[in-house]
């Protein structure tokens, strides 16, 4: 809820009305009116002093009264309570539409009036001519005062029992609703979650056995004199033997490692039908920790993009393997070697245009070439996610730029930013920081007093600028004077508030006697010239 006098529903108009009213039923001291918005805040039961008005928060009815019109907002009428008063702009023969709430203007309900939102400004003559003020207040006064003059009537006279217990009736009905709708939430989340861990605990369950099993034939695998992995190893050994041929050039098979060497794989957009020849691939399926890892490197004059030698394969070689990464992860725990080789071949010959590390296809490479190569654009600035220069813009922007660019930057976007501003902060003391021009960094202090708060246990000791700073010399007078007084005292700007110089006698003087000296204006802190500091650029600063 809002004070009348905040309220933007209440035009400056209607508001004067309004407080007009008000002060010849309450001559001495009106009472709170709190407005509430009827489209978005549930109305309140307000005892005691305050007033409660409801208002609706649009326009969208215009009515020709007599000589003039009026644009304003629905009166919402549900409860159809006998206790209420209404207003209505429109006699109810000349009412279409909805009977009881077209024309409707207010609803008084005990000590609630809630009123249509008029557009004071919108109102106008019949012909649509505009108003001044006078006219306006003419009919706004028409169409208000009754129900305001009822409203302040009701609310001059104290609530009564009933009135107090009804109307917590209603606020103890509306929190039961909400603890009864909370609840039922809170009992079907918790209903989910138990399926959720159900299903875990099932899926827990089959993993177990699946991998029981596997135990048990991995006891027979490592057992070269079992007759079953003598089979396997023969038929998998036979397997791969033949896969050498036009696809695939090679197999390597070492005790950790199995390498296959991918010829001239070749790539096909589905839409325009666009190839691409990325070269010779070579797959390696490395034991590495107890884990079978699959890593892919070109092997020699393939095609980079941005540092991409096929689009589904990341720079440090792991592939993206979408869909397949199920059956890729049963071929491995099986120990399928032959089949999984041959269905990575299918995946290094393959393009989904969805979701690339880089995009392949689909735009014009002399374009983006000429762009990149011409540097009239910002790759950081740009959004355009087909540019096979795109994907590294900040790894570029990192290399060509210095901790002063990056500052000045402060593009959260960029992974390296937050390093570099540690780095910035780490390389600079906090008065450098005080004076940097890049204010818009988190360790830029926005005044000396905060930057004596950040600092005054660790830094400040060790500050450069200490006899200058106003808020040290505050806080450790003794020590200003000691090692910067008397003969700096003169220009300091917090001599007129220093105790220590009120109590140290001047020369000729009795202690007490002396006069604090007035500081110049434009001077400096503790030893100042009057001239200020110059600013240091972020490579000086952080």
């Amino acid at each position: 809820m809002q004070s009348i006098h905040d309220a933007e529903q209440i035009g400056p108009v209607l508001r004067e009305l309004i407080l007009k009213w008000a002060g010849k039923v309450f001559p001495k001291d009106i009472p709170e009116i709190l407005v509430v918005d009827a489209c978005k805040e549930p109305i309140g039961y307000t005892l005691g002093s305050a007033i409660t008005l409801a208002v609706s928060a649009q326009y969208d009815r215009s009515y020709a009264v007599g000589d003039y019109r009026v644009y304003m907002g629905p009166v919402d009428d549900v409860e159809e309570e006998e206790a209420a008063e209404r207003g209505y702009l429109l006699p109810e023969e000349q009412r279409s539409g909805h009977a009881i709430t077209d024309g409707l203007v207010w609803v008084l309900r005990g000590r609630i009036l809630h009123i249509a939102r008029v557009d004071e400004a919108s109102l106008a003559s019949r012909d649509h001519s505009p108003l001044n003020n006078e006219a306006r207040k003419k009919i706004l006064t028409e169409i208000f005062h009754a129900p305001f003059a009822k409203l302040f009537a009701t609310c001059k006279t104290p609530p009564t029992e009933a009135e107090t217990i009804a109307a917590f009736g209603k606020f103890y009905g509306e929190v039961s609703k909400t603890a009864l709708t909370r609840t039922e939430t809170d009992i079907q989340t918790n209903v989910d979650r138990l399926a959720d861990l159900n299903a875990q605990v099932q899926q827990t369950l089959n993993t177990l056995v699946h991998q029981r099993e596997q135990l048990r034939l991995l006891r027979l695998a490592v057992n070269e004199k079992c007759a079953k992995t003598e089979a396997n190893i023969e038929r998998i050994g036979r397997q791969l033997h033949r896969l050498v041929g036009p696809r695939i050039e090679s197999i390597t098979i070492s005790e950790k490692e199995l390498t296959a060497v991918h010829k001239n794989v070749v790539i096909e957009d589905a839409d325009s039908g666009e190839t691409s020849e990325l070269g010779d691939i070579r797959l390696r399926l490395l034991l590495e920790d107890g884990k079978d890892l699959i890593r892919f490197e070109g092997v020699g004059g393939n095609e980079d993009r941005s540092g991409y030698f096929h689009p589904h394969v990341a720079k440090n070689g792991a592939p993206c393997l979408g869909n397949i990464g199920n059956d890729v992860g049963k071929l491995l725990e099986q120990r399928e070697w032959g089949t999984l080789v041959l269905l990575l071949d299918e995946f290094l010959r393959s393009y989904n245009d969805e979701n690339p590390y880089v995009q392949w296809f689909g735009g014009d490479r002399d374009q983006y070439d000429s762009c990149y190569d011409s540097g009239d654009e910002s790759c950081t600035d740009c959004s355009d996610s087909n540019c096979p220069y795109w994907s590294d813009r900040w790894d570029r922007c990192h290399e060509n730029s210095s901790t002063q660019d990056c500052m000045w930057c402060a593009n959260t976007e960029c992974a390296y930013f937050a390093d570099e501003l540690s780095e910035c902060r780490n390389s600079h003391s906090r008065a450098e920081c005080l004076k940097c021009r890049i204010t818009h960094c988190d360790h830029h202090p926005a005044s000396e007093e905060e930057c004596h708060e950040w600092n005054a246990d660790d830094d400040c000791d060790e500050c450069e600028r200490r006899g200058e700073c106003l808020a040290w010399a505050g806080e450790n007078e003794s020590e200003c004077y000691d090692e910067y007084g008397p003969g700096r005292c003169d220009d300091c700007a917090h001599a007129a508030d220093c105790q220590i110089l009120r109590e140290t006698p001047a020369d000729g003087q009795d202690a007490g006697e002396t006069d604090a000296p007035q500081p110049d204006s434009a001077g400096a802190a503790v030893g100042g010239s009057g001239t200020p500091a110059e600013s240091l650029d972020a490579g000086d600063a952080g």
